[in-house]
C-alpha cells in the first residue's frame, strides 16, 4: 500500500484503516475470499453488508487491493475490480479528495455498474454495454444479477437498511458502482 493507495497524506493513517477478508461467490458461482481496506470505523458495518451479499448470493468478479493494480482505478475498474480504500481526489474534478480517500466509499464491480455521464456516455469502453442500465438487454446472466438498480438487494441492504449513499442516485453523472458512508 505504501506509496500506491497510501500515499504520504495529513489526513488518514494505516491506524485509521482496517483489513478486511471477505467471503463472496465469484462469476463462476464458486466461494472465494476477497480483499479490502476500509476505514475501521466502518470496517464491521462493511463485513455485515456483504455477509448478506453472500446470503443472498451476490455475484462479484474479483475483490482486490487496488495496489494490484498500481492503484489505478481505471485499470481496476477496467477490470471489474471491487475495491474501496484509495487516497486519491474525487473524480467530479471539484479537487476535494474522494470518500475512497478516507475509506469511507465502496466500488462494487465497477464494469457492470459503471460511472456515467450525464451525456449517456460511460468513462470506460470495455463497459459500454452497461451504460444503458436496460439490463434486460444485457447479455450475460451473470451481470445481470450483478446489476445494481433502485429494486436490486444490494441497493436496500446498502441504502435502506445501512443508511449509506448511492452514487446511482446522483444527479448530473451517476456513479452505479459507488456506495460511501457519510457521518
Amino acid at each position: 500500500m505504501e506509496g500506491l493507495s497510501m500515499r504520504s497524506n495529513p489526513d488518514i493513517t494505516y491506524d485509521d484503516l482496517s483489513y478486511l477478508s471477505v467471503p463472496h461467490y465469484d462469476f463462476s458461482g464458486n466461494t472465494t475470499v476477497g480483499h479490502m481496506v476500509v476505514n475501521r470505523d466502518v470496517a464491521e458495518e462493511v463485513l455485515d453488508i456483504f455477509a448478506e451479499l453472500y446470503d443472498i448470493g451476490y455475484p462479484i468478479e474479483r475483490m482486490e487491493l487496488i495496489d494490484k493494480y498500481g492503484a489505478d482505478d481505471y485499470v481496476s475498474i477496467d477490470n471489474n475490480n471491487t475495491s474501496a480504500f484509495n487516497y486519491r481526489l474525487a473524480t467530479d474534478g471539484s479537487g476535494r479528495l474522494s470518500k475512497h480517500a478516507m475509506g469511507m466509499a465502496v466500488d462494487i464491480n465497477p464494469q457492470i455498474n459503471p460511472y456515467v455521464y450525464s451525456s449517456g456516455v460511460g468513462s470506460h469502453e470495455n463497459a459500454r454495454e452497461y451504460w444503458s442500465r436496460d439490463y434486460n438487454s444485457w447479455q450475460s446472466e451473470t451481470a445481470k444479477a450483478a446489476f445494481i438498480g433502485y429494486d436490486t438487494q444490494i441497493y436496500k441492504i446498502f441504502v435502506e437498511e445501512h443508511g449509506w449513499e448511492w452514487g446511482g442516485a446522483w444527479s448530473g453523472y451517476r456513479d452505479y458502482q459507488h456506495f460511501q458512508k457519510t457521518f
